[in-house]
């Protein structure tokens, strides 16, 4: 039987910011935009691909977020060393982390993988009919309603049609409910020479029938720069998507140069027609370039024809600065514009995380690269804002921010910041609204976990109403994950949609370590899983447990047992911790406490005797504050 761990969530504020609570809105005056209509290169039938030979050259990404060279990494390597358990640290707000019910999870299937040559960055889209698209780098991957793959095809077969021989990396995926089509997006080539961005637009709700496929320059200003980073978002007429420029030959650290964002007629690309964008540079605040900036999508359905973006203070070790931005018409409005406000959180503050732990021995020290606090996902909803980053806890350790900005159309918008920790740490999250009534403020965040003991795997938290669930464990990782040394790729981000027409479900896309090949050959390595959850307030499906799908394994011997033999029962722990043994009848009602004990971490054994109970059916309860355990035997 696999079980699931259930441990608890600590919330809790970093401080309490003495800034005001706005700034004054700004219009960004170094603003500029260039218009540019870019034909149809392809159409490509996913289903169609029949050679592909998934080439990865393993650089890890050239300069991409977690690989940077001895000298360059100045920046990032300052700021972590500064990052130090809180001396004052905030109280665990127990009422707030532990009084919702958590997700329950639903569906669970493997999805993309290669074999752990490259990290994931995980991303999911799903129609409104179950169809599911699911990629990390560098595949694209079809899966029916139920979980079946149809299709799995690489980028670089993807785009072979148009001649795009460099690295591909960086997928990201929407589905439009209204258009009731898919889009993708991923990254060519590491310089100004090389870099494109390629578009597809599917010509149905088929993920694996015909798209209509785009490739435009990762160098629309024709500089020494090239694209990096993508993010999507959808509005009623319109695609986002924010880049990153970096110099040629430069780390993402060293080499920033600012934030494009691309502005696009996505009725252009469904139809097949000349692509029609508009690119938005210069974006500054009080002179400086904003950046790492993160679109915000509409949560219940798509928004518009208004955009906000969302930006913070990535290297800071503590602070309370948010950045909202605001792209105010559509790409043909000529009274458009893009204004820019700094808010201080009225609570709470967030900084960058310190790498996160893997399970390691005395000789090798593993951790997983936590990268920056940028903003890594949005979401608007009742002219609220909900949004997710790496962060720190107070105890030192990798967590992750959640932020809330109401109020955001109006001149006086406020946030506050509060940060998920717990047993594990956190990190690359990504959220999805969870709303299932009109005013609901529910969300759905996902987190990939790990720890010193625990390998990595992916959990999700329930957020309502100011409070939030337990961290249930989606999946736990089956070893470490491992690339090429000790301080391993985390990715860059994981995915998550709403499924827009059953409110109350999401699907999401996250990384776990995997074993990868058999016998002498096995290796270490990472792969995603894609699973589906629903809210704790929708009735739960007949025949699904609502158990976590963790490594611990529970067995009880024998089955069944006369009066007089002893139940052994053997489960693995994956923390120092206490665990309650409880006995419970046919009908639920608890027969008796059998014993409160520490359980150390690895496998361990408890008996007992069935003499003092009578025939029938019993169920043996094991828990702790983060795993609760259930056993059916049989007394004869």
């Amino acid at each position: 039987m696999k079980c699931r761990i259930l441990p608890f969530l600590v919330l809790v504020g970093l401080g309490v910011s003495t800034h005001a609570a706005n700034a004054q809105e700004t219009l960004v005056k170094e603003h500029k935009t260039t218009l540019i209509a870019t034909p149809r290169a392809a159409v490509v039938t996913l289903s169609d691909i029949k050679e592909d030979y998934f080439p990865v050259l393993q650089v890890i990404e050239k300069p991409k977020p977690g690989i940077v060279t001895e000298e360059d990494d100045l920046e990032q390597k300052a700021a972590k060393a500064r990052v130090k358990p809180d001396p004052n640290p905030s109280k665990p707000q127990y009422k707030n982390g532990g009084i919702l019910a958590p997700p329950v999870r639903l569906r669970n299937f493997e999805g993309n993988s290669y074999d752990g040559a490259v990290p994931d960055d995980n991303d999911v889209a799903v129609s409104n009919d179950g169809k599911i698209l699911a990629v990390m780098n560098t595949t694209l991957n079809t899966y029916d309603s139920t979980g079946k793959l149809i299709k799995s095809v690489s980028c670089d077969a993807f785009s072979n049609p148009i001649g795009l021989k460099n690295g591909k990396t960086d997928p990201r995926v929407l589905y439009d409910p209204e258009a009731d089509r898919f889009i993708i997006c991923y990254l060519n080539g590491f310089d100004d020479k090389t870099s494109q961005i390629v578009f597809g637009f599917s010509q149905t709700n088929d993920p694996s029938g015909a798209w209509n496929v785009y490739s435009v320059s990762g160098n629309p200003l024709k500089d020494t720069t090239w694209s990096d980073y993508p993010i999507l978002a959808l509005t009623k007429g319109e695609l986002f998507l924010t880049i990153n420029s970096l110099q040629d030959n430069k780390t993402w650290q060293l080499g920033f140069r600012q934030d494009l964002i691309w502005q696009i007629n996505k009725d252009s690309g469904y139809n097949g027609q000349n692509l029609v964008t508009k690119v938005h540079s210069g974006i500054k605040y009080n002179g400086a370039y904003v950046r790492n900036s993160c679109p915000v999508q509409g949560g219940s359905g798509l928004t518009g024809p208004e955009c906000y973006f969302l930006s913070d203070k990535n290297f800071s070790n503590k602070t309370d600065s948010v950045f909202l931005l605001k792209i105010s018409g559509s790409l043909s409005d000529p009274n458009a514009t893009l204004t820019v406000n700094l808010l201080h959180a009225t609570s709470g503050t967030y900084g960058i995380a310190p790498d996160a732990h893997q399970p390691s021995t005395a000789k090798v020290k593993r951790t997983l690269q936590t990268n920056d606090a940028r903003i890594l996902d949005a979401f608007i909803e009742n002219n609220t804002i909900q949004y997710v980053s790496n962060s720190v806890t107070p105890a030192g350790k990798a967590g992750v921010q959640h932020g809330i900005i109401t109020n955001a159309s109006t001149s006086s918008p406020s946030a506050i910041i509060n940060i998920l920790g717990d047993t594990l740490e956190f990190g690359y999250p990504s959220i999805a609204y969870a709303g299932i009534h009109a005013g609901d403020d529910d969300a759905f965040i996902m987190l990939d976990h790990t720890g010193d003991t625990t390998f990595p795997g992916h959990s999700v938290v329930f957020y309502k109403g100011g409070n939030y669930s337990n961290a249930k464990r989606l999946y736990n990782g089956k070893t470490y994950a491992q690339i090429s040394g000790t301080n391993e790729r985390w990715g860059d981000y994981s995915g998550a949609q709403r499924k827009y027409n059953e409110p109350g479900k999401a699907w999401t896309n996250l990384y776990y370590g995997r074993t990868v090949g058999s016998g002498l050959t096995a290796l270490p390595g990472n792969a995603a899983r894609v699973s589906e959850i629903q809210s704790p307030f929708l009735p739960k499906p007949a025949g699904i447990d609502n158990t976590e799908n963790a490594t611990t394994d529970v067995s009880i011997y024998p089955v069944p047992s006369s009066n007089y033999a002893p139940i052994q029962v053997t489960f693995t722990a994956e923390e120092d911790e206490y665990y309650n043994f409880n006995i419970y009848n046919s009908e639920g009602k608890l027969v008796t406490t059998l014993l409160r004990e520490k359980a150390v971490p690895g496998k361990n054994r408890f008996s007992f005797s069935t003499s003092p109970l009578g025939k029938g059916i019993y169920f043996l309860k094991i828990s702790s504050d983060r795993e609760v355990l259930s056993k059916k035997f049989v007394v004869e």
